[in-house]
Order: C-alpha cells, then structure tokens, then sequence
C-alpha cells in the first residue's frame, strides 16, 4: 500500500515477515533501474537522472501495522489491505 502525504512523504507499506527486502536488496533494485544512489547507510540519497533527490530506506516491524493504521484512519477502501504490514 501507497501513501502520499504532506510535505512530499511517500510511504510504501508491504508484508516481509523475513525480512528479506534489505537496505542491500533495496540498493540493487533501484539501481537495475537506473536510479544512482549516493550513501553507504540509510537513508540513502536516490536521484533518477536530473530529477529530483529522494531519501529512502528500509524498515521493518510489526509496529508498522500500527503506523499504518494511524495514517490511514478511517478511509475503509484500504482497512483490509493493513493487516499483516510489516515494513515500510
């Protein structure tokens, strides 16, 4: 799940009970798409071409659910896709 907030917050929410989705794997991935990445330690600075710089990082934790549910309030089209959120 997808979260835009104010000011210029995106929050990605997903399941990773293994905590397979590492700050490594995290590099690679934006990496294979292009994406330079500046940074050794999170949050790593992210910039695609001459776009704009982003800060990015990996967390895990079964507070997320509740982090999530905070943000989300009480807009039930996402209620069921909460449960189970465990990084972000």
């Amino acid at each position: 799940m997808t979260l835009i907030l104010p000011p210029n917050w995106c929050l990605i929410f997903f399941r990773d009970s293994e905590a397979t989705f590492t700050p490594t794997r995290l590099k690679e991935l934006l990496q294979s798409m292009s994406y330079s990445i500046s940074g050794e330690k999170e949050p790593f600075v992210v910039q695609l071409q001459d776009g704009p710089k982003l800060l990015v990082s990996v967390q895990h934790g079964s507070f997320m659910e509740t982090i999530v549910r905070g943000l989300v309030g009480s807009r039930p089209k996402y209620r069921d896709l909460i449960p189970g959120c465990d990084a972000r």
